[in-house]
């Protein structure tokens, strides 16, 4: 595993006080495994790929695999069609690989406010 850089969405979490839980991929993602964890919120680093990512994440919304829980994306700066399809799937937030330190835990926060 390779080290955790600034442009992580693991790092700002942490340093915004919240305890994260990592996955490898969004297939390794399943009801059984967030039932009964006690999660919060999901995060998802849609990569350099953020169209592939969200069609992989598209079933696990519509399947109710994330129970609900306010689920915030992190991508490229220049997606725009990947910002307006996260918009479309009323994901909690697109938040710009950029403006990490900034927007991710404020998008988590007023999501979670609002639960």
């Amino acid at each position: 595993a390779g080290e955790l850089s600034t442009t992580s969405p693991v790092t700002h979490l942490e340093l915004a006080g919240y305890t994260v839980e990592q996955t490898a991929s969004l297939g390794s993602l399943e009801l059984d495994d967030l039932q009964g964890q006690g999660l919060d919120a999901v995060v998802v680093d849609l990569g350099d790929h953020p169209s592939v990512a969200l069609a992989s994440l598209e079933p696990l919304l519509s399947a109710g695999a994330l129970c609900g829980l306010p689920t915030a994306v992190v991508g490229p700066d220049e997606a725009i069609d990947a910002m307006s399809r996260a918009l479309e799937l009323q994901l909690a937030g697109y938040v710009p690989r950029s403006k990490l330190e900034k927007r991710l835990a404020k998008v988590l926060r007023r999501n979670l406010r609002r639960r």
